[in-house]
């Protein structure tokens, strides 16, 4: 059986009671309005959460992470109120102090999660596995706090369900499939591994089809078509055959959304690639003009040298006439005299 190593990712937060009195108040907020609880999706739902709110925190998942607990440790009291409570000896300890211990924000939490107490969960693991064991392994283990919808517990029928738009009255019984985790994928047999294949298509399964935005819409069909044979599946060998199939459908509408993803991201880098080009067209393009604008200032230069040196030349021109005609005058001026005083 595969094991999934767990890194690091994020470090621990400390909260302080005024941190989480400000994320209880947040959430009473929004528990008369039901339908906005997560909406439109988790991600976004506690991003926004930790920006209102002002949260020193490094990531909105730790936010995310420490709701997840708050809800465990609301989960745990009620258990034990419903069915471990009457193991404790009378008089050993008050019933309502020793919630406190468990949830000290009970009755806030009452509030806020005791109408959701039926619904999936804030994400669906390993069967065998209580809410309280996630939370207390997400102080520990980072990876708790990344939002993954797409893990699912295979042997839970109302979430198979959910991933792929079935209500409560169209389920059929999902343990008469058999669902097998192999332990050397090389010595199993065919059918073996055609259940390892579809557990492993279950487990990959979104949450909701619809909202996945580079689903093309054949690919949706596909998954239509998956749940409408899951519905006329009848139950028994026959069944087990069929769920067969339908897995390798949902497997083959998972292959074309990648393919679609790969098609998406070849688009991407050929529109940055026109945009690199278009940007050094841009670059030359006003090279160009500088230059341009270069020659034409030189030739307005040159135009206005050449303009003061004809000036230059038509002033020295009109002082050489003009010396020329005042000594012409002293001649002309010199010999009138000389003849009156002969």
């Amino acid at each position: 059986k595969v094991v999934r190593k767990r890194v690091r990712v994020l470090t621990n937060k400390r909260w302080t009671e005024a941190e989480e009195g400000l994320i209880l108040d947040y959430l009473l907020e929004l528990a008369p309005r039901n339908k906005e609880f997560e909406k439109p999706n988790r991600r976004v739902f506690y991003q926004t959460m930790t920006d209102e709110l002002k949260l020193s925190v490094a990531d909105s998942s730790l936010t995310m992470s420490k709701v997840r607990n708050l809800r465990a440790s609301y989960a745990k009291a009620v258990d034990w109120k419903s069915n471990s409570g009457q193991g404790v000896e009378s008089g050993s300890i008050d019933d309502n102090e020793y919630v406190r211990q468990i949830c000290p924000y009970f009755h806030t939490l009452e509030e806020i999660f005791g109408h959701k107490m039926n619904i999936v969960p804030l994400s669906i693991y390993e069967s065998g596995r209580s809410d309280l064991n996630i939370a207390e392994e997400s102080e520990v283990r980072s990876d708790d706090h990344v939002d993954n919808p797409n893990i699912y517990d295979v042997n839970d029928e109302n979430t198979l369900g959910h991933s792929i738009g079935l209500t409560n009255s169209d389920m059929i019984d999902l343990n008469e499939v058999e669902l097998l985790s192999v332990e050397d994928n090389e010595s199993c047999t065919a059918d073996d591994c055609e259940k390892l294949r579809y557990k492993r298509a279950l487990q990959t399964a979104p949450v909701n089809i619809e909202s996945t935005p580079l689903l093309a819409k054949e690919n949706i069909d596909d998954v239509s078509r998956f749940k409408k044979r899951l519905l006329a599946c009848p139950v028994g060998e026959k069944g087990k055959n069929m769920a067969r199939n339908s897995a390798s459908i949902l497997a083959e509408a998972q292959n074309k959304k990648a393919e679609a993803i790969f098609g998406q991201n070849e688009i991407e880098k050929t529109k940055a690639g026109n945009e690199k080009h278009i940007k050094l067209e841009e670059i030359e393009l006003a090279k160009e003009k500088f230059n341009f604008e270069k020659e034409m200032r030189k030739s307005d230069m040159e135009i206005r040298i050449m303009q003061i040196e004809v000036q230059q030349k038509e002033i020295e021109s009109r002082e050489r006439i003009e010396m020329f005609r005042i000594q012409s005058e002293c001649k002309n001026n010199l010999e009138i005299a000389k003849l009156r005083n002969s």
